[in-house]
């Protein structure tokens, strides 16, 4: 979508500028890196901080260049001389600069909190990159007991974390319990007494009203605990295994601990009872792990300070998103905004510039250098600094992006920045809104004071045809490379595109390759067929059809750019594209080229051409390939000259709608008169009579095409035709005033004769009446599927969507069915 803006407004004359780049990915490059050592029998840590980065930077060249040498064989146009990686110096300089500065400001602090744990990337995550799916589980209810016999009961997820529980709480007004508070219970499995505490926090409907409280491993529980003094019990390690708090259950991981804990509490007694349960839980977005929640010490930037520069600009308008439909999502986020985790227990990235004195004092500075001189003026030994091993999250490099490509952190008033900051349009997908967006419109306001794009377009998620998202785990993902060494570049672009409605998530299928493979093919033969008229092409004058088909597409030409630059201006990628296939395949070749053969005229045939390079230049930005190629065969340019970089051509201001509604006329008689044919089955037609006005001027242009695409001689008659003629009416429609306001101009009747036997029409009549009788059943059946709210409203909406295509297909159908019926029976 990105290449579509480019090329297009580059026609239109725009300075375009398209800085491509990656991004490091800390987390899945770290995890493939230390896959590839394990599987080397090396050890991470064995190897140590540099070795690792030689392998990682080693890694990184093998695999990084992937993603760009698909981006360039699909075509893309972007400013490749100006490449941009984020862990190149001067972006690394960039981060480390933000870094430094925000906590001088205040808005980056080091603080103990409950974090999300990935324990397969051993990492800290932000809440962004944790997904929620939902999950069957068991509820179990575990009782407590207390001192005088008597226990609690305890509905849990997670037996596995009772071994680290501090308390148990009950809401204050829950009269069940109240005689409960202050007293203890014993935590099961262990021979530990802990309180029964009271807190406004506990949901008395959620199991059977009383929560235990473990304040190491959830959030709401670490509250709890802060709240009320508690001790915190950590029993995992960093890998979600248990450690040796948990006693025999130590070494066990998550799962196989819950397992037993579940059959260590039924063999004494204290399961009363397990009931299935779905509820959601978090995983990581890179690994896929369940997370665990982990009280952690980390680095965070406070947010809604930030947060406000970002809201306030899309809420005053100076940041538009597209479709506005995303607008309650940023706002929801933008307004419960929580402090961004930005610490990664990696190796991989841009290391946090912070040094440690051994009484735990912090010198955040941009270089060794400056944190040793912080150091001495301080009175600390420089030489007993130490830097913090963690390395920032990459989404922490990415949000200064609009800025540090231009090497803003580096020179601020550098030619580069002022010139094209800020940018125009952000094209990107839904799920990045809050990971990139919306925090690049915090770093664009707070660094630069000034927004960092006008539009943000956001486009759908590719899924697979079951609705699943693209992941290589899954298998569904195919390479991008492979698709396009069996369709061709252009192919799968146009594919892809035709399948993208704004917003929509897309389920790709091959055969979308496929109908974009047909229709270079279709281009590439209409432009063989031209090539070949060359050659024939006499100087005479032109035929009367030719010349009229020649200004009829002038003026679809012209409504084709229009609508075409319409659509783009709004984003509408998915209907232009549409709008350019459909005017091809069905205006140009079926119809233009079509009504020009055998030949046209070679005076007309270079205007003819004109117009074909014209459609080139509206194509070439959805298929650079073969637009590109078929420019410099029509035309002869150098190599060094490229169809994107050519201006459009200006286009009518008027236009002829009287041409335009006799053509239309004459087309829909055309198709109509084809379906008549092929439904009552007639070998041929000789001869079509149509009443109506000799002295209308429709009637010269409806007789020429008729004539060149039916075969058959056409006449005008003023009284109704003899028996043995097939009725068929058409209709066409012409401006009544002002633009697309439209209102029935013309009908008129047309007969096709039909020398049938008496036997055949039967026939015809039978085979008509069984095939409306279906249809009407389909149509039925649609209708009720389609009445009831239930479907309507949970149905995916590309599933009721289609739905009410057949219901309009199929009455349209019927309707044709009724005209021939009516047409048979007199």
């Amino acid at each position: 979508l990105q290449d579509i803006l480019a090329r297009y407004h580059r026609m239109k004359g725009y300075n375009v500028c398209w800085v491509p780049g990656t991004d490091h990915a800390s987390i899945a490059t770290e995890a493939k890196v230390v896959a590839r050592l394990r599987a080397q029998g090396q050890d991470k840590r064995a190897l140590g901080r540099e070795g690792f980065l030689q392998e990682a930077w080693k890694w990184t060249e093998e695999h990084g260049g992937i993603i760009v040498q698909q981006l360039k064989t699909l075509g893309v146009s972007a400013d490749w001389q100006r490449y941009r990686f984020t862990l190149d110096p001067p972006l690394y300089r960039a981060v480390i600069e933000t870094f430094v500065r925000l906590y001088r400001d205040g808005l980056i602090y080091r603080g103990k909190r409950m974090i999300h744990w990935d324990p397969v990337a051993l990492t800290a995550l932000s809440d962004e990159e944790v997904i929620y799916k939902e999950h069957d589980s068991q509820l179990c209810y575990v009782r407590y007991p207390a001192e005088n016999g008597e226990y609690l009961v305890i509905a849990t997820v997670r037996p596995e974390t009772i071994l680290a529980d501090v308390a148990v709480a009950v809401h204050p007004e829950d009269e069940r319990y109240k005689s409960w508070i202050g007293r203890k219970v014993r935590v099961p499995l262990t021979e530990r007494f802990i309180p029964v505490i009271a807190d406004e926090a506990v949901d008395p409907t959620f199991g059977t009203g009383c929560l235990k409280v473990t304040p190491a491993h959830d959030p709401k529980d670490y509250e709890i605990g802060q709240r009320h003094g508690l001790p915190i019990i950590d029993i995992f390690t960093p890998t979600a295994h248990l450690n040796e708090q948990a006693g025999a259950f130590a070494g066990l991981s998550r799962e196989a601990a819950r397992s037993k804990i579940i059959e260590a509490l039924a063999n004494e007694g204290l399961l009363e009872k397990i009931e299935p349960y779905k509820h959601s839980v978090g995983h990581s977005e890179r690994t896929d792990a369940v997370v665990e929640p982990r009280l952690s010490e980390q680095w965070f930037v406070r947010m809604k300070p930030l947060a406000e520069l970002a809201l306030r600009a899309v809420e005053t308008g100076e940041i538009r998103i597209v479709p506005e439909r995303f607008l309650p999502t940023y706002r929801h986020w933008l307004e419960n905004v929580k402090d961004w985790c930005i610490s990664r227990q990696l190796w991989w990235g841009h290391r946090i510039p912070a040094w440690y004195a051994p009484d735990g004092r912090t010198f955040v500075a941009a270089t060794a250098e400056e944190a040793h001189a912080q150091a001495r003026a301080a009175g600390y030994d420089p030489t007993a600094l130490r830097q913090d091993e963690d390395v920032l999250d990459t989404w922490f490099s990415s949000w200064l992006w609009p800025l540090s490509v231009f090497d803003f952190f580096e020179q601020p008033d550098n030619p580069d920045f002022r010139y094209y900051y800020p940018t125009q349009v952000l094209v990107t997908a839904p799920e990045i809104l809050f990971f990139w967006v919306a925090r690049m419109i915090m770093a664009g306001y707070y660094f630069a004071k000034e927004k960092p794009f006008s539009v943000v377009y956001l486009h759908g998620i590719v899924r697979d045809k079951l609705r699943r998202k693209m992941s290589k785990s899954l298998g569904n993902s195919p390479d991008p490379l492979d698709l396009i060494d069996r369709y061709g570049a252009d192919a799968v672009r146009m594919g892809i595109v035709m399948s993208a409605p704004a917003g929509n998530d897309l389920l790709f299928d091959e055969a979308l390759c496929e109908q974009g493979k047909n229709f270079c093919n279709k281009l590439w033969n209409s432009f063989r067929l031209l090539q070949l008229w060359r050659e024939r092409a006499q100087d005479e004058p032109p035929h009367p059809l030719h010349e009229e088909a020649y200004q009829w597409f002038e003026q679809r030409l012209a409504l084709l750019q229009k609508e075409v630059e319409s659509l783009l201006s709004a984003y509408r990628f998915y209907e232009a594209a549409h709008l350019l296939y459909r005017t091809i395949w069905e205006e140009f070749c079926s119809w233009y080229l079509e009504a020009l053969k055998p030949t046209p005229s070679r005076n007309l045939l270079q205007k003819v051409e004109a117009q074909a390079i014209h459609i080139l230049q509206l194509l070439n930005p959805f298929m650079p390939y073969i637009t590109e190629e078929l420019w410099h065969l029509m035309t002869g340019a150098p190599e060094n000259r490229f169809i994107h970089e050519q201006p459009l051509p200006s286009t009518k201001e008027t236009v002829d709608w009287t041409l335009l509604d006799a053509v239309d006329l004459a087309q829909t008689a055309i198709s109509r008169i084809r379906q008549a044919k092929q439904a009552f089955q007639l070998p041929t037609i000789p001869e079509i009579l149509v009443e109506g006005d000799t002295s209308d001027p429709y009637f010269s242009t409806l007789a020429r095409w008729i004539e060149h695409f039916i075969g058959a001689p056409l006449r005008i008659v003023s009284s109704l035709p003899p028996e043995k003629f097939i009725r068929l009416t058409v209709r066409s429609t012409g401006v009544k005033a002002g633009f697309a306001e439209r209102a029935v101009l013309h009908q008129q009747v047309f007969y096709l004769k039909a020398d049938l036997s008496q036997e055949k029409w039967s026939q015809l009549l039978e085979l008509l009446r069984k095939e409306k009788a279906q249809a009407e059943s389909f149509r039925d059946k649609l209708r009720q599927k389609l009445e009831n709210a239930d479907f309507v409203q949970k149905a995916p909406q590309a599933v009721v969507e289609k739905e009410r295509k057949k219901l309009h297909d199929t009455e349209a159908r019927l309707q044709m069915l009724n005209e021939q019926l009516e047409a048979l029976m007199g």
